[in-house]
């Protein structure tokens, strides 16, 4: 991304905690081209080096020394789009979201000294920078001047239950009342602290995502943002030779292999995304090509079908990239997190391979690693029957897949496999409902 051609904007994001404001502005900055901050993460950096020195976290003068004395040297990194966060050098990421860190984050960030320093490391990164920050004093504190400022909340019942979901989806089994009491205190301390306390910029914009999805939170955010900040939305790319090849690809599909596409303005929605289908056929993926209207599909594809060069640069021109499959390809996941970052579209096929049969009956860890690294949203596809020239083959656009509980624990083999079974379950439910029901085998 080259930041420096474009003028600089900031935004700030407040809110209480589990308004899934992390997740939100993760989706945000990538659709906006910038960067996004993510504050807490920096406090619970400061509450995890008390925790581990066995530190009362409600110790303020414990706490002003270690900020005098330079003890825990907070910093950020942006690696592959993502925000590492570290302490005294030591990448301290996979340990921030623990609750014991969440509450040590929430007690240190009441002291003057803490949020001093932070906030200015925080201010230092918005002159240098486009960014998206998120927090709980942002608009208030941090960024007054910022031009795009949103305050994020909902029902501390609708919060509870979205913690609730995302605490027993890591083995731990609160009761709800517990998750909803220890929220209330959390509010309750955030909003009375003495120090810069959680409230609504003045000129804030007030979002309740009680009762929406996260796709529809989002686009409430991006609207607003628009409307501030004036920012056109990006133009889908386009390449001649791909268009030409759509072209030619749908007067044959009309013609050899006809297909009834339900729900198609599901393919129509604001990119980027991640379009998931099964696979049965060497005609799945210029089939979907065919049918995509609004923008071209970067599909992965196995490496093999590049070793014949001529064949491999007419695969490249159609936006195919090469994955070494059933094995960890770096290179292949930094393209398709690049794709995403670009506001394109992601075609997979979570299989990995071509299967016949109840769709997605095995499951590659890809789509669930792409999506977890990425918060993009997940648009199912099923096609059914397998395509063949002369017979109808129909395919059903499913709704997003909701994976918003997963994505706040962050990308863990545990995420995975509970992200790739969903992706699964989607995919099952869609077939007894579509294909066994309607006798389209």
């Amino acid at each position: 991304m080259d930041h420096q051609d474009k003028p600089l904007i900031s935004i700030a994001v407040d809110g209480p905690v589990s308004s899934g404001k992390s997740t939100l502005c993760d989706a945000l900055a990538r659709k906006l081209d910038i960067l996004h901050l993510d504050t807490g993460a920096m406090y619970r950096a400061v509450g995890l080096y008390v925790l581990r020195q066995g530190i009362d976290a409600s110790d303020e003068a414990a706490l002003a020394d270690i900020i005098e004395r330079h003890a825990a040297e907070v910093s950020v990194a942006y690696i592959d789009g993502k925000q590492v966060t570290y302490v005294n050098g030591e990448d301290i990421t996979g340990e921030l979201r623990q609750e014991a860190v969440g509450a040590a984050a929430s007690a240190v960030s009441r002291f003057q000294a803490v949020r001093r320093y932070l906030v200015s490391l925080q201010q230092q990164l918005a002159r240098e920078q486009s960014l998206i920050i998120d927090g709980r004093d942002i608009g208030t504190v941090v960024l007054p001047d910022a031009k795009v400022k949103i305050f994020l909340t909902a029902s501390p019942e609708a919060r509870a239950k979205r913690r609730l979901i995302q605490l027993r989806s890591m083995n731990q089994t609160p009761e709800y009342e517990t998750v909803l009491s220890d929220l209330v205190a959390r509010d309750r301390q955030d909003e009375g602290r003495a120090c810069d306390p959680l409230k609504p910029a003045a000129d804030a914009v007030i979002l309740d995502t009680t009762g929406l999805s996260f796709d529809a939170s989002l686009k409430r955010m991006m609207n607003i943002v628009k409307g501030a900040a004036d920012i056109p939305a990006k133009p889908p790319s386009r390449s001649l030779f791909y268009q030409v090849a759509r072209a030619i690809l749908v007067v044959l599909s009309a013609v050899l292999v006809p297909c009834k596409v339900h729900n198609e303005e599901g393919l129509k929605r604001d990119a980027p995304y991640i379009l998931l289908a099964n696979h049965q056929s060497l005609l799945d993926p210029p089939l979907l090509a065919s049918k995509m209207k609004r923008y071209e599909i970067y599909f992965l594809g196995k490496r093999e079908l590049t070793r014949f060069k001529p064949l491999g640069w007419v695969f490249k021109k159609l936006h195919m990239i090469a994955v070494s499959r059933h094995e960890s390809d770096l290179a292949a996941m930094r393209a398709a997190l690049q794709v995403l970052r670009d506001q394109e579209v992601l075609g997979l096929f979570p299989e990995g391979k071509r299967c016949s049969g109840k769709p997605l009956q095995i499951i590659e860890s890809g789509a669930g690693t792409i999506a977890l690294r990425s918060h993009v949203p997940l648009l199912p596809v099923l096609i059914e029957p397998k395509p063949r020239v002369f017979r109808k083959t129909y395919m059903y656009v499913g709704n997003e897949i909701d994976y918003t509980d997963l994505a706040e624990q962050g990308l863990s083999k545990d995420t995975i496999d509970q992200l790739n079974a969903r992706i699964q379950q989607v995919f099952w439910d869609m077939y007894d409902k579509n294909i066994k029901k309607t006798n389209h085998l």
